[in-house]
């Protein structure tokens, strides 16, 4: 009957309904692994080496309504109700569409592979007679018991987690568009105004800029916690991009009444001569950003906050100085994620710090709070991006 069974991917052979329930024997006679499976939180199946489920845990049974004796044959699609397993008369892997199949890619790769395989996987389900579309994530590690080798394969839905990424990404596409169109038309406001209205009109601007640049913040931080921020490294002045940024706060709210302090100023006294350092300067500016803005929101009426940057050795340093000083419990916490000593719901700005600066920029960051000091964070870059 084998001998018949044709495929477009994966081998359609299957073994005899006596041999998987011989196997099925065997892993049940072995308790502790039992167990193991049914802990596990996601749907879990043991497949022999033609892709057959031979043993599932707790999980599985309870999420499809069967006992493992009505499963034990199948292959995963064939069980979960794939659409394209009826697509070739030998099953789940053979048709066509199932080359590009992550849990029919998985479990080959697994098979043969020493380490563990993930792959994602987008299955669309009939269900009581309607489609359903599913994305899990398949992971599949082969074990042997000396005699036979098996795949175990677990199953896990990130259907939320890839809608999420999906409605951010439209999210962030459609605000940003909007604020941008915005931003246009205030410029051609100003510049067909003239003087009349002027005042009005660059308040429009700087708010749509300051919008502009939160939602950017927002939208990257997002990508950054995901691990798929890009970084794109381009040769940066240091004194002209902290410059810049120090001049963005000095007319803003969170500067009133405060004095910025900038060493390094392009027309300042004991100016440092200016380096180029190769980073991303979206990112490194982000980050100065929050620098000066935790400065500051720290700080009180009639403060000065101390901004300085310089080289030393083959990195390129940024320092802000304010002069409160941190309690114990908040330097202990400071780069926690969601701590925040201004209430509830915030705590993002040093945490997106610490990860932008080490884990993009490769650089690193940290702080120096004392009494009669205050409290000061430096920025370390390398002069260098490294490859």
């Amino acid at each position: 009957m084998s001998d018949t069974l044709s495929t477009f991917y994966a081998p359609p052979e299957r073994d005899s309904p006596e041999t998987l329930k011989a196997d099925l024997e065997r892993l049940e006679s072995v308790g502790a692994f039992h167990m193991i499976l049914d802990a596990l939180p996601d749907t879990a199946l043991v497949l022999n080496d033609k892709r057959q489920i031979v043993f599932a845990n707790e999980k599985t049974l309870a999420s499809l309504g069967v006992d493992i004796d009505s499963l034990i044959g199948f292959r995963p699609g064939e069980a979960l109700g794939c659409i394209h397993s009826k697509d070739n008369p030998a099953g789940c892997g053979t048709g066509p569409s199932c080359r590009y199949c992550g849990a029919v890619n998985a479990i080959l790769e697994a098979q043969k592979a020493e380490t563990r395989i993930s792959r994602d996987c987008r299955i669309t389900v009939e269900k009581n007679g309607r489609l359903e579309s599913l994305d899990l994530l398949v992971s599949g590690k082969k074990i042997s018991d000396g005699t036979n080798n098996w795949t175990i394969i677990t199953m896990s839905d990130i259907s939320d987690t890839k809608r999420r990424k999906v409605l951010e990404r439209i999210f962030f596409h459609d605000v940003i568009n909007s604020i941008a169109s915005v931003q246009s038309g205030a410029q051609l406001l100003k510049a067909e105004a003239g003087t009349n209205g002027d005042e009005y009109i660059q308040h429009m601007l700087s708010m749509t800029e300051a919008l502009l640049e939160e939602v950017l913040r927002q939208r990257d931080f997002l990508a950054m916690e995901r691990g798929d921020l890009t970084v794109e490294p381009k040769s940066v002045s240091n004194v002209q991009i902290l410059g810049a940024v120090v001049d963005s706060f000095r007319l803003g709210e969170s500067a009133k009444g405060k004095t910025l302090h900038f060493i390094g100023n392009l027309d300042g006294e004991n100016a440092p001569p200016p380096v180029e350092c190769e980073t991303d300067p979206v990112l490194l500016r982000r980050t100065l950003v929050n620098m000066i803005k935790n400065a500051l929101e720290a700080s009180s009426a009639g403060d000065t906050v101390r901004v300085e940057t310089g080289v030393d050795g083959d990195m390129v340093l940024f320092s802000v100085r304010n002069p409160s000083v941190m309690s114990e419990e908040v330097r202990m916490q400071v780069f926690q994620r969601s701590f925040s000593t201004k209430g509830h719901g915030r705590g993002l700005g040093t945490y997106s710090m610490r990860m932008l600066v080490r884990d993009y920029l490769k650089g690193e960051i940290d702080f120096v709070s004392t009494e009669g000091e205050g409290t000061t964070f430096t920025l370390r870059l390398p002069l260098f991006f490294p490859q």
